[in-house]
């Protein structure tokens, strides 16, 4: 071969190279790292399955060596579809699309010794306020954000699952997973209305958009979840300006929680909000949960979130009944004429053929009239709760803010973190006592910022230092 000709065989190789192919022997090919869509930094990586068309994906491995074998449960990749350059091993489309959704592991041959590489193998990549919402359409699918998630665009968000009745065969709650990889969903507006429109509009207001699906329009365990099911996993996620309004059983993260929720966080400017007369018949709420149910799991989630009862600030006149009590609402439905409550609960007049119902916002009091009910735990209750409004199942290492609530025809009081069930005091719940609050904190701003009180936490997680809340650290890095 002429000098020439030699000259331009070897460019022609450089060009292959550079294209991200090159010659292997017998006219194999391998593929390059600078064909990969994401280059992972650690030994946690993820794939998108929704895709149409497939794409190679990079990881950084501790070891320069020759890869020999890659393979993932039953899928086995060929040569060709795996290459280790420079402690970069790349993994082609070929490979990866042979891949189902689900959390996997990667075996990966390198030199003498097995790397193993954790799968997040997600039915969707979520980067859209619309991907988060279509959510409700696969809820037992495997989910990961890809970027913060905003969701100002949707003007009331449908809760997540579907809760119709407790014996209803058309439920359908959340048994899909959500990794949030340290991001944020952030500014929703999760607003049950009640159908009469007659609470001067906290509820309905001018424009607002009523929640379509009937599981929702009940008003019952409403949270940007509705109900995770037992093996619905939520983990690693920020909630942030989420604001949720219920009529019983309302959280920000969920209304109701089977399954288990770890690492994560709702800030400070999120909001719940409930009205109803069934507080304390297991229909209260909290910062993050509105109940935590016998198989729920919660644990190390920071709760700075407030919750309140719905009311009128100041005096109110609703078709000429004036409403002075801050800390309710009036409801009208003629279901209420004929019913008796505690003596409170119709507006003016005081009598039972009175179609207008006051909700919530006081402490409970028993068939005399006089006597205070107590909830589960003894204490005294108007169904707010700073963390869950009811703990059937088991919640460990959480921290939610101190602050103070004023019940109508009451004075100033702290805020309790939850309640447990205590079948001596609440028997008309069961006659079993259920759930566990264990290593639970009730913090101030001082005390939120204060690092001794996440020794709990893991710090392969949360970076946590004197002077500043925690924050979730990313467990999936991209290059």
């Amino acid at each position: 071969m002429k000098k020439k000709e030699i000259v331009s065989a070897s460019l022609f190789v450089s060009a292959l190279a550079l294209a991200g192919v090159v010659l292997a022997g017998c006219n194999k090919t391998v593929v390059m790292p600078d064909q990969a869509e994401k280059v992972f930094q650690t030994a946690n990586i993820y794939y998108d399955t929704s895709v149409e068309k497939a794409y190679n994906i990079s990881v950084k491995i501790d070891s320069t060596d020759v890869v020999s074998a890659v393979s993932c449960g039953k899928v086995k990749a060929t040569d060709g579809q795996y290459d280790n350059r420079s402690g970069v091993l790349t993994l082609s489309a070929d490979f990866m699309k042979q891949i189902t959704a689900g959390e996997k592991t990667i075996k990966v041959t390198v030199g003498s010794k097995t790397i193993s590489l954790n799968l997040f193998a997600a039915s969707k990549i979520v980067t859209t306020a619309q991907e988060f919402q279509d959510i409700n359409k696969n809820l037992t699918g495997y989910y990961i954000l890809g970027n913060d998630i905003d969701l100002s665009s949707i003007a009331n968000f449908e809760p997540l699952g579907y809760y119709f009745t407790e014996t209803d065969t058309n439920n359908a709650y959340f048994h899909g997973v959500l990794e949030g990889n340290g991001y944020t969903v952030k500014n929703a507006k999760v607003f049950w209305s009640d159908t009469t429109a007659t609470n001067y509009g906290v509820y309905s207001g001018s424009g607002a958009v009523k929640f379509q699906s009937d599981a929702h329009k009940n008003g019952d365990n409403i949270g940007l979840f509705q109900t995770i099911g037992s093996s619905g996993i939520v983990r690693d996620v920020n909630f942030a300006n989420i604001n949720v309004r219920g009529r019983t059983i309302v959280g920000a993260i969920a209304g109701n929680v089977m399954g288990t929720v770890m690492n994560c966080t709702v800030d400070a400017a999120s909001k719940v909000e409930m009205g109803t007369h069934y507080y304390d018949d297991d229909c209260n709420m909290g910062g993050a949960f509105g109940i935590v149910a016998g198989s729920g799991n919660v644990s190390n989630v920071i709760c700075q979130c407030t919750s309140q009862v719905l009311g009128a600030t100041g005096a109110v006149t609703v078709n000429g009944v004036q409403v002075e009590e801050a800390g309710i609402y009036l409801d009208w439905n003629t279901d209420y004429v004929g019913k008796t409550g505690n003596g409170w609960d119709h507006g003016t007049p005081n009598t039972n053929d009175n179609p207008w119902w006051k909700q919530c916002g006081v402490d409970k009091v028993g068939s005399d009239g006089e006597t205070i009910v107590k909830d589960s735990n003894n204490s005294t209750t108007d169904g707010q709760y700073a963390f869950v409004g009811k703990c059937w199942g088991n919640v460990s290492n959480c921290v939610a803010k101190k602050f103070q609530i004023t019940p109508m025809h009451g004075t100033a009081r702290d805020i309790n973190f939850g309640q447990t069930h205590l079948a001596a005091n609440k028997s008309t719940s069961g006659d079993t006592d259920l759930g566990v609050l264990t290593n639970n904190l009730m913090l101030d701003d001082a005390g939120l910022k204060t690092a001794s009180n996440y020794a709990s936490f893991d710090t392969s997680v949360w970076t946590i230092a004197n002077g500043s809340v925690p924050t979730l650290v990313s467990q999936y890095t991209i290059a």
